[in-house]
């Protein structure tokens, strides 16, 4: 399991509604929400950089402190 404060690919392609890649980095970009390619090209980003993106992220476990 990875870190709470991350939300992975398939949880972004279930939250935008794409399975495509290419799709989902165009909709990313579209709302100018910051990511990362990591292992294989999946991509990743943050509980926050969706907030900020206005995309109402929320992960409850994740406490920052």
């Amino acid at each position: 399991m990875g870190h709470p404060a991350l939300v992975y690919e398939e949880e972004l392609m279930e939250m935008s509604g794409y399975t495509r890649r290419k799709d989902l980095q165009k909709w990313l970009d579209q709302h100018h929400v910051w990511y990362l390619p990591g292992k294989e090209g999946r991509i990743s980003t943050t509980v926050e950089a969706l907030n900020r993106a206005g995309l109402g992220a929320s992960n409850d476990e994740w406490d920052p402190v």
